[in-house]
């Protein structure tokens, strides 16, 4: 018996790469072959590309009635999708082991690049087995916020439009945080909305994320500013501290330092920018030094049950008897006899002006009366006696 098959000579073809062209070789010839990728059945012609890849083809060569049989493993490597990480970040772990090649150090025991190194930007990696390579991209992003812009507001209902403040340099991206808002498909701060303070703003594109804080400045508050024209200069105070004054009276609008001298009497209205831009408007009161006087009274009195009325002036001070406060009224029966303190005060600090004076409030009278008869008749005469204490 003569097996024909047996003396069809093939070469062995164990593994091709899918970017291989090959022509079978062999004996005896004018048969036909069949299989994936065979695209010339006379000449053996295999193009890896057209066959089933990452798996075994079957290959078959027939003459006279009689075949043969090859299987060949087509490879095709896959270095995977393209992918993208965040600036900074250590390593680049890959889909597979292979011969890899790119940027960075690449460890065979983890199968991962170190990239601490590399760029923002694009960067390629490539698998390679025998003449067949794939390749994948990385994409490194660089995302942050510039922080050369002011970002200190006043409380006011504004709209602040966060791209063009703080210019992001990858996106498009989503923005979050304390006061941010989305109308109309347009990111915005509100700084009424977000209230005083410092608010971290938080900006996330392609997987990676920096933030940046922005400050919303405190309603201006002035405190009461109320001056005799002999007080020195003063520093206005005001919250917040460290903006720029303006108005009649100021020795230094940047320091806010005020002299009544300069100004003069009367109510000057005066202006305070903030650090923020904010603006505010407050009023300064200037009042001359007056001295003050007590009068309308007597240094003495007798002890009669009668209100006194004590004249005051400048009017709108304190009045104080013997240190108590009082009405500007006296009464010498109510206060009894003795010397009595009356004291006036009038105005503060460097306008402050103030006198006392004394009233002395004399004993009340008393009698007593004694007679040398208790009766007497029509034209008889008698002596009658009165003794006589208090007053003066």
């Amino acid at each position: 018996t003569v097996n024909v098959g047996d003396s069809i000579g093939l070469n062995l073809i164990d593994t091709l790469c899918n970017q291989e062209n090959i022509n079978f070789s062999f004996t005896p010839t004018g048969g036909r072959w069949s299989g994936p990728g065979i695209t010339d059945s006379l000449s053996g012609r295999l193009e890896a590309g057209r066959a089933m890849a990452n798996q075994w083809n079957n290959y078959r060569y027939r003459i006279n009635g009689c075949e043969k049989m090859i299987s060949v493993f087509i490879t095709k490597p896959d270095a995977g999708p393209d992918t993208s990480l965040c600036l900074g970040a250590p390593v680049l772990d890959l889909p597979i082991r292979g011969r890899w090649s790119g940027p960075g150090v690449y460890d065979p025991l983890t199968n991962r690049f170190d990239i601490n190194s590399l760029s923002a930007g694009s960067h390629f990696f490539r698998i390679s087995f025998k003449n067949c390579r794939d390749s994948f991209k990385l994409q490194i992003h660089d995302v942050k916020l510039d922080s050369s812009q002011p970002r200190l507001f006043c409380p006011a209902n504004d709209t602040i439009d966060l791209l063009t403040l703080l210019n992001p340099s990858e996106g498009p991206g989503i923005f979050s945080g304390n006061g941010v808002s989305y109308p109309d498909s347009i990111w915005k701060f509100l700084p009424l909305l977000a209230g005083p303070g410092k608010h971290p703003i938080f900006y996330e594109a392609f997987g990676c994320k920096d933030s940046s804080e922005i400050e919303v400045e405190v309603p201006i508050s002035f405190a009461p500013y109320k001056f005799c024209d002999r007080s020195p200069p003063t520093l206005l105070s005001v919250i917040p501290p460290g903006g720029e004054w303006s108005g009649n009276g100021f020795l230094d609008e940047t320091a806010g330092l005020f002299d009544p001298e300069l100004s003069g009497i009367g109510i000057h209205p005066v202006s305070y920018t903030s650090p923020a831009g904010c603006r505010a408007q407050a009023w300064v009161e200037v009042e001359a030094w007056e001295q003050v006087r007590i009068s309308g009274i007597d240094p003495q009195y007798c002890f009669k049950n009668q209100d006194i009325p004590v004249i005051l002036n400048p009017p709108g001070g304190e009045f104080f008897v013997n240190g108590l406060p009082s009405a500007p009224v006296i009464n010498p029966a109510k206060l009894g006899s003795g010397v009595w303190e009356l004291y006036y005060t009038h105005g503060e600090g460097n306008c402050a002006s103030s006198e006392k004076t004394f009233v002395k409030i004399l004993p009340p009278i008393s009698k007593r009366s004694s007679s040398e008869n208790d009766s007497i008749c029509i034209g008889q005469r008698t002596t009658i006696s009165i003794d006589a204490t208090g007053g003066q």
